[in-house]
């Protein structure tokens, strides 16, 4: 993502940026890592509460719908694996 082409005084410009699917990738995660998080908090589970937050926050540092995929696949498969 090129920063210098994107006009500040435009608010949609940065929203713009970036593909339907990393903002869906993006949407589908988010509610997923809110799931983990809450029920992670309920069952002491530290492992769901902390990947639930990456969950949440990878999104924006991650722009390619690839690598937003990939990412939220990836920390969804270690939730997976790390539930009691």
């Amino acid at each position: 993502m090129d920063l210098d082409a994107i006009d500040l005084n435009d608010p949609l410009a940065l929203l713009s940026s970036f593909s339907l699917s990393a903002l869906l990738a993006a949407f589908v995660f988010g509610v997923v890592g809110f799931y983990l998080f809450l029920h992670g908090r309920r069952r002491t589970n530290y492992w769901w509460v902390w990947t639930g937050v990456g969950l949440m926050i990878y999104p924006l540092f991650i722009s390619g719908a690839w690598s937003s995929w990939a990412t939220g696949g990836a920390l969804c498969i270690l939730a997976y694996t790390r539930r009691e």
